[in-house]
């Protein structure tokens, strides 16, 4: 009768003074997670410990709170509304890093940006962070658009080091892109000084012809 020692009117500290006292069968003997809380003190709480799991708790931010991770928040059919509680909770790395992102689950990266749940700057974060899966990747493969680069201003960043061609990007802020002359390329020598380039730029190329 193990799931009848909270109903029966015993405390956390009468069960755990019994003869079989068990941290992981403090959920099976029907201690609420608030209970195992005060019990345990501020912060000290184990709740996978305890045996509870993220469907013991209302809302995303205690599901975060109490340790557990996005993949361990979602059940097999999450409802919209519950997904949005679970982006607000979370942050934006967590987000990125979490395994239901790449199927969409989560919704589409550019969509995630343009809300407010991911940032430029998290997708910088994970594509440098050697034990993310996104290390080594471009902000361009992962999803994100050029404006979406450009309006981040993110000191350092060029939208070639983010993994965009030089014709991806609007024609005057080619030179400005971290793009140089020989990425452009003799098939559009023409567009050369509407790239933004100087005649110093053009003839300190790899083919530079002052006949061109």
């Amino acid at each position: 009768a193990m799931d009848q020692v909270a109903a029966c009117g015993f405390s956390i500290e009468d069960f755990m003074g019994s003869t079989d006292p068990s941290l992981g069968n403090i959920k099976r003997a029907g201690f609420e997670p608030e209970q195992y809380s005060q019990w345990a003190g501020p912060g000290d709480a184990d709740y996978k410990a305890a045996g509870y799991t993220a469907w013991d708790f209302d809302t995303a931010s205690d599901i975060k709170a109490a340790g557990f991770s996005i993949d361990e928040s979602l059940g097999p059919t999450p409802s919209s509304e519950f997904i949005v509680d679970v982006l607000k909770a979370f942050d934006g790395q967590e987000i990125l890093e979490s395994a239901v992102y790449p199927h969409g689950v989560l919704g589409e990266l550019t969509e995630l940006i343009e809300e407010g749940y991911v940032t430029v700057q998290d997708c910088v974060d994970v594509t440098q962070d050697s034990s993310s899966e996104h290390y080594g990747t471009t902000l361009s493969s992962m999803g994100l658009n050029v404006e979406q680069v450009q309006g981040a201003n993110i000191e350092g960043l060029t939208l070639k080091g983010a993994g965009f061609s030089w014709d991806e990007v609007p024609l005057a802020d080619v030179a400005a892109s971290g793009f140089s002359v020989d990425d452009i390329g003799s098939e559009a020598m023409d567009q050369v000084a509407a790239c933004g380039f100087s005649i110093e730029d053009f003839m300190g190329s790899t083919d530079p012809s002052l006949g061109n």
